[in-house]
Formats: structure tokens, sequence, C-alpha cells
């Protein structure tokens, strides 16, 4: 094994169902995206294809497959439909991540794909121990911070009547000792405009959604509930 992979703990399950996580670095991941092209078609396009920053002047060449890239990519479209219904992918040029559910899995697909060379795995994500796992199973989400608001939740994203979005606000705020309201929260509830990104707010009780989906059944995409594992002394 590559003594320069990073080993992160898994504190929150992804996609809601995996626990573990593989993230191997391949210049010209995103070739994968596209399996009715050969590589070396992608290749010649790449090759003609520049990089733009809009937002200032420079310009560079996309950066270019190696030969031990080009062999990883290959080993990976031979190999991946094995893994199709095991594994789930995400692809971040120059990354692919893998995402399982059972650790055995993953090792099975990286040690196939990238044989004895392992240069390529960079960052290996999975539970700190059993008792996580169990934790991370039943729902939780594992922080090293005890809180006095063990419930997070967070808001849909989209469009909503601004009636409903202040009626939702005063009501939380008509419980304080129940939620922690983030300033990001109170200011997008605030406006006067319909759309809400990225919000979410904490609270004591998830009882309380109860009444948030009267007011508007749309409104909570998720709760999450922390569990407090305290982090071993260096």
């Amino acid at each position: 094994m590559n003594p320069e992979i990073q080993l992160n703990n898994v504190n929150r399950r992804y996609f809601n169902k995996y626990y573990y996580k593989l993230e191997i670095e391949v210049i010209g991941a995103s070739f994968l995206r596209y399996p009715e092209m050969t590589i070396d078609q992608q290749i010649n396009l790449r090759r003609n294809v520049r990089t733009i920053n809009y937002g200032g002047s420079w310009r560079r060449r996309v950066q270019m497959p190696r030969d031990q890239d080009i062999e990883l990519l290959k080993a990976i479209i031979l190999h991946r439909p094995a893994f199709e219904n095991k594994l789930q992918f995400r692809i971040e040029e120059p990354h692919l991540q893998a995402y399982s559910d059972n650790e055995d899995v993953l090792y099975e697909f990286a040690t196939i794909t990238s044989g004895a060379d392992t240069q390529h795995i960079k960052k290996i994500f999975r539970p700190k121990d059993d008792h996580c796992l169990d934790l991370l199973k039943q729902g939780y989400t594992i922080s090293s911070v005890a809180t006095e608001y063990p419930f997070k939740v967070s808001v849909r994203e989209g469009r909503y009547n601004v009636q409903n979005k202040h009626q939702i606000l005063n009501y939380l705020r008509s419980i304080p000792e129940l939620v922690k309201l983030p300033e990001h929260f109170v200011s997008a509830m605030e406006k006067e405009y319909e759309s809400v990104w990225n919000c979410y707010f904490y609270t004591q009780d998830k009882d309380i959604c109860t009444m948030l989906a009267l007011i508007n059944p749309s409104f909570v995409r998720t709760i999450e509930e922390y569990y407090t594992v305290e982090r071993e002394a260096k």
C-alpha cells in the first residue's frame, strides 16, 4: 500500500447509504463519462481544446494523460461493469471517487484496477471503528464535539412563497429555547424573494418539523441526528 495514501474517518453516510469512499487521481478521469468514445479519440479531442478562465486573462492547455493514466483508465473501463451494482462512481477531473457499503468490494476494485501500482490512490475514507460503523448504519452523523442541539434540519432548495418563509421564521423565532438559527438561514428567510439555497438550522427537538410541514410540506429536506464520539487524545 502506498504510504502517502491519506486515511480519513467517515462521519456521515455518503448519499445516505455508503460508509466507504476511495479517491483515485487519474488525469483523463472525465473520459469515463463518454464510453461511446475510445481513449485515443478523447485524447485527440483534448489536444485541441483549451481551458479558459473567463474571470481572468490567462489560458492554459488542459492536462494530457500520462502513460500510467492511460493504463489505469483502460483497467477501469475493463473492470467497471462488474462493479456497477456494487459501487457508485463520481468523476471530478482529475479524480475518480468510488463509494460502497462494503469495504472489501472497494478494496477489490482498487486492487484489480491499480494492481501493484497504488500511486494513483490518494485517499481512503472509512469509519473510525466498528462502533462508528454501527452508528452510521443507524443513521447518525458522528461529531467529536458535544452539542445541545443534536438535530440538523436541512431545507429543501428551491422557491417558496415569501409569506410561508416568514411564517416559518416567525415560528422558529418563537421557540428560541429549542432552536439555533444560523445567520445565513435567518437572512435567506427574511428576504423578499422566493429562492432558498444551502440553508439549515439546529434543534433540540426534531418534532418541531411537524409544524413546519403544516406550513409547507416540502420545506424540510433531511434531518440529521448527531452522536458525540470523543476524539482520542494525541
